[in-house]
């Protein structure tokens, strides 16, 4: 019998923001930081929840406060690695890691959602499309804080298409390479620091968008 689940959907957004509550300037929150970065272009950007190191209570908490920012802005909420946060959240979508668990939950989402992958070479990204992933991000693409150092990175020339899917570029990427990336290949961006770190996150995020 043929399956009836709706196909996930295409990324609505081209710069995807991922969280890190400790990244955020002394003095504000997550929710305020993200409030304040999504002003002016919320609905061109997607938020991917994560703050995985968070106890189950403290994440679901943190992420009532983070879908309100969100979602008041417009802009798309994803959340990373829990099928049921992301339900109890309303998000508009799921992103998973590259472990066999974390993709064995991309079957299992609502059809229509957006569907996302970590992934770091050609093969995850075949597997994420195989599987009904909607984009992917690769990384790292430049040298991240806690993720690759100089010399460990992908480099501009991983993200050369074609791709399965759409590929958003994560690692070191700001607004003075992230069109670099898209040059290459990437179809979107993704960041964390660039924009959570920033003193003007709204700034940030439309120096991103420049880049597109």
């Amino acid at each position: 019998m043929a399956s009836s689940r709706l196909p996930a959907s295409e990324p609505p957004f081209g710069l995807l923001l991922i969280t890190d509550r400790r990244a955020v300037p002394a003095g504000r929150t997550l929710p305020e930081q993200l409030a304040l970065a999504l002003a002016i272009h919320g609905p061109k950007v997607g938020v991917l929840f994560r703050d995985k190191d968070l106890e189950p209570a403290a994440r679901a908490e943190l992420g009532r406060a983070v879908q309100s920012a969100v979602q008041g802005a417009g802009a798309r909420l994803l959340v990373h690695g829990s099928l049921a946060l992301a339900r109890r959240l309303n998000a508009g979508g799921l992103h998973v890691d590259d472990s066999a668990a974390g993709r064995a939950l991309l079957p299992k989402a609502p059809g229509g959602w957006v569907l996302g992958a970590s992934c770091h070479d050609a093969m995850g990204l075949t597997q994420a499309a195989t599987l009904g992933a909607s984009y992917a991000t690769l990384s790292p693409i430049f040298p991240s804080p806690g993720k690759a150092a100089p010399g460990d990175e992908l480099g501009l020339a991983a993200l050369a298409g074609p791709h399965p899917l759409p590929v958003f570029a994560l690692g070191g990427i700001d607004g003075a390479n992230g069109r670099d990336a898209i040059t290459a290949g990437a179809k979107g961006l993704a960041t964390i620091r660039a924009v959570l770190a920033a003193r003007d996150p709204a700034a940030a995020v439309g120096s991103l968008l420049e880049c597109l």
